[in-house]
């Protein structure tokens, strides 16, 4: 059996033309890249369950055909494996202060998932005819977002609008902005963020131009301009301010290579020139453009405020804890103790470098940055060692760029939609380098006896990895929808046995324990208040930091009788949560239940003075 540096070493991968694993692998990962803007995993989480689990299964492949040691070593060639590794094991290492570790395990699968489409790319023996597979399945996939996007844009968002009006999962404030970005008319896309669309199609921009390049027919070079040209329609049509200065940036960057691959070479000078010329170009754009163009939202501040409120809050939880943040998925628990009256909730930051200080602290941030400067500093030196072959480092080093400046002004980076460009091309571009390796000397038996062993112990940990971090949380997420579709529907003891099930599988999923407290709430009998408090103080145990489930959690309280109990949880729900009115109402009440009307009178004047800061500062 040829090892894998044997087939590393072979022009066309070494298998067969017609059946080859390169084709293989590439075929499955370009069903991926059509289905991926279509089904959004952030809200189809069996497709997520698809996806990820067809990453795993190919990496199982990879290590069966060549062997897991051989695998395993390969990988740690990689210029990035340190830098992500470090990162991946920095996180799951804080998943012990992180004050969501449900929504924090997703993250950590996430960046894993993603590390995988880069591992794939950088170990398997790929031929062209497969990257090409891979870069059309992202082409497809973001063409037909963008169809998908401009369909529903054209037919209107009536029906939407009228939906989330009657939805009580959103808060107001964030109802209201939802509307008025739909009344705007912008494409939405699956994503149901005109912001995460727009990304998605600048970053199908880069296996577009990849894919140009290789293709010396005409009708196929037509068939990609008509591409290009309804992602970036589709683009524009987001009216995403952000979305379009990306697509600036990424036609910079094609404008500048193909000067540069026409003798045109740029100076400190000239690219300096050039970016403040595109800088006062681009003010000069939107300053002159009619206020009707981008939907009407060209002057609009409110999300811009809004941002400004989420960095100034990350800012706020860095300074104190400045060294190991606060875990994955902690920047929610946390800003909500440094919002100011009328501010904007957000579970993210918006921002990945803010993100990164939130979650990692100084360590963190450190280790970023290294994987950044490292990421950079390889893909340049494959460009400069491309001659002939197509620009594979350079396409890689703008998804990265472009990627780096969407997750500036959004949270991009916890979509794992995003990362399938960037990935796949850097993996691609820095294996060049190891696929010229001469293949690994023979070795004792005793030697290979302990590779054998360590590929088993791999092997198991992945598996392991697979189930806990993807199995489990498919059927938790299974259970928690049919749940929440069956309490609409009215059938409480259904959805309640469906909860129920829903916490056997992932028993951090505070989200369920609280919807489970509420069944129980409902339903008649002794033994049902015991077990409403049960389920409730689980939701507060797995969500400390949620006011929403310590003030629920009171409710409980103060019906079990447990009087004092009950007053301690509101109180704690007004330190986290202190530019909330509804927890000083709430004590005022059960104050007044208890006679106290001092303190009820006192409370009820917090919540109102509360109240009119709110529409003082309101966006």
């Amino acid at each position: 059996m040829k090892t894998l540096a044997d087939r590393l070493r072979s022009p066309d991968g070494g298998g067969n033309p017609g059946l080859s694993d390169p084709c293989l692998a590439g075929g499955l990962l370009a069903v991926l890249g059509c289905l991926a803007p279509l089904y959004p995993q952030l809200i189809h989480f069996g497709f997520a369950f698809f996806f990820r689990s067809t990453l795993f299964l190919l990496l199982g492949l990879l290590g069966y055909r060549f062997g897991l040691a051989e695998v395993a070593r390969r990988i740690v060639t990689s210029p990035l494996f340190w830098p992500a590794l470090l990162f991946l094991v920095l996180l799951s290492v804080e998943l012990v202060q992180t004050p969501n570790v449900y929504r924090a395990k997703a993250k950590i699968s996430l960046l894993l998932a993603a590390g995988l489409i880069y591992s794939l790319a950088f170990v398997w023996p790929w031929n062209e005819r497969a990257r090409q597979w891979v870069c059309w399945g992202l082409l497809i996939g973001g063409v037909g977002a963008a169809l998908h996007a401009l369909y529903t844009q054209w037919t209107g968002h009536g029906a939407l609008i009228a939906t989330i009006k009657t939805n009580p999962i959103y808060p107001a404030d964030m109802r209201e902005e939802m509307i008025r970005s739909l009344q705007a008319n912008r494409a939405l896309g699956r994503f149901g963020n005109p912001n995460h669309l727009a990304g998605y199609l600048v970053l199908c921009l880069w296996p577009l131009w990849i894919l140009g390049k290789a293709q010396a027919n005409r009708r196929q070079r037509m068939l990609l301009l008509a591409a290009g040209g309804i992602l970036v329609w589709g683009i524009y049509r987001t009216y995403s301010r952000s979305g379009l200065i990306a697509l600036a940036v990424t036609a910079a960057l094609f404008a500048g290579y193909e000067l540069h691959a026409r003798g045109f070479r740029f100076t400190w000078k000239s690219a300096l020139g050039t970016a403040l010329s595109m800088l006062i170009l681009g003010a000069g754009f939107f300053t002159l453009l009619p206020e009707q163009w981008l939907g009407g939202r060209l002057m609009t501040v409110s999300t811009i405020v809004a941002r400004i409120h989420f960095f100034r809050g990350g800012v706020a939880i860095i300074q104190d804890h400045p060294w190991l943040g606060v875990g994955p998925e902690g920047f929610e628990g946390h800003y909500c103790a440094y919002l100011r009256p009328g501010d904007l909730e957000s579970r993210y930051v918006h921002n990945i470098l803010l993100e990164t200080g939130v979650e990692g602290g100084i360590a963190g941030v450190f280790l970023f940055f290294w994987l950044l400067i490292v990421a950079f500093l390889s893909l340049s030196r494959a460009q400069r060692r491309v001659e002939n072959g197509l620009p594979y480092p350079f396409a890689a080093l703008g998804a990265v760029l472009t990627f780096l400046l969407l997750s500036l002004a959004d949270f991009h980076n916890n979509l794992m939609e995003m990362w399938l460009a960037p990935a796949f091309l850097a993996g691609v571009a820095t294996a060049r380098k190891a696929s010229t390796a001469n293949p690994p000397p023979g070795r004792p038996a005793a030697q290979r006896k302990r590779s054998q062993g360590a590929a088993v112990l791999l092997g198991t940990g992945l598996a392991v990895v697979w189930i806990m971090m993807i199995l489990l949380r498919f059927w938790n997420e299974t259970y928690k929808a049919n749940g929440y579709y069956l309490a609409l529907d009215g059938q409480k003891t259904a959805a309640r046995d469906a909860y129920e099930r829903a916490v056997f599988f992932d028993r951090t999923d505070a989200e369920s324990w609280n919807h489970l407290g509420h069944l129980w709430a409902d339903t008649p009998g002794p033994a049902a208040v015991f077990e409403r408090l049960a389920c409730l103080k689980q939701a507060v145990r797995w969500l400390p930091r949620s006011a929403a489930y310590r003030a629920d959690y009171a409710d409980a309280l103060f019906a079990a009788g447990q009087t004092d109990q009950c007053l301690e949880q509101l109180k704690t729900a007004q330190l986290l949560f202190p530019s909330r009115p509804i927890y000083h109402e709430k004590l005022a009440r059960y104050y007044r239940l208890l006679g106290r009307t001092a303190e009820a009178v006192e409370q009820e004047q917090k919540a109102q003075h509360l109240h009119q800061q709110i529409e003082a500062n309101r966006l």
